[in-house]
């Protein structure tokens, strides 16, 4: 989801309920996850701006199953609900896997393709160190809820020091690095094809 607010990192031993209701107020969303909007966990639809104009967009049950945990990973990496945390936790989730959630693949894919050229750092540093770790999708939500955040992150493997994080990226070995590069070159396919198409059609059109 997208706000202005910036996700604050919590206290440790503060149990993952309250910190998701903590991430829902700073970031003025209801206690569904929605906003006036829509597209929280119940709304079948979303209102968004595009070009100018208002649309109102289907809002599929595949993203709501999805942004449950999704909003859950921000509280835990402390990610941004800004765009460019939108895409360091849309590349932590890609590197971390998103299991059965189709939507989660699709949509972190997209974020991850615009981030590689707009925040490209920010992108491949989210991705490398998300290798070293894991999340919650596929798991029972309301368990998850009652534990703390300190066991979830050290079970995940999740370190919120900025400082811990770039040592894990900067020490990583090859395998986290190809695999950066590998989905980065596959979120950008469509993007070649597409390309590719109107570079045929102009030059047809010019011979």
């Amino acid at each position: 989801m997208t706000a202005t607010a910036q996700t604050p990192l919590y206290p440790a031993d503060l149990p993952l309920v309250d910190a998701r209701k903590r991430y829902f107020e700073a970031n003025g969303f209801d206690d569904e996850g929605g906003s006036e909007d829509g597209g929280g966990y119940d709304d079948e639809t979303v209102r968004l701006i595009f070009l100018g104009r208002t649309l109102t967009v289907p809002n599929p049950k595949s993203r709501r199953d999805a942004l449950v945990y999704h909003d859950l990973h921000h509280v835990l990496t402390g990610y941004g609900t800004d765009l460019p945390g939108e895409v360091e936790v849309g590349a932590w989730e890609l590197a971390t896997g998103c299991g059965r959630y189709k939507a989660a693949w699709v949509l972190n894919a997209t974020i991850f393709a615009v981030g590689l050229w707009r925040w490209p750092r920010r992108a491949r540093a989210a991705f490398i160190w998300g290798r070293s770790t894991a999340n919650l999708y596929g798991r029972a939500i309301a368990p998850l809820l009652e534990r703390r955040l300190a066991e979830l992150r050290e079970e995940l493997a999740i370190e919120v020091d900025a400082g811990a994080r770039a040592r894990v990226v900067e020490g990583a070995g090859l395998g986290p690095r190809l695999a950066f590069w590998l989905a980065a070159v596959l979120v950008q396919l469509p993007v070649l094809a597409m390309l590719s198409m109107v570079g045929v059609a102009l030059a047809r059109a010019l011979t």
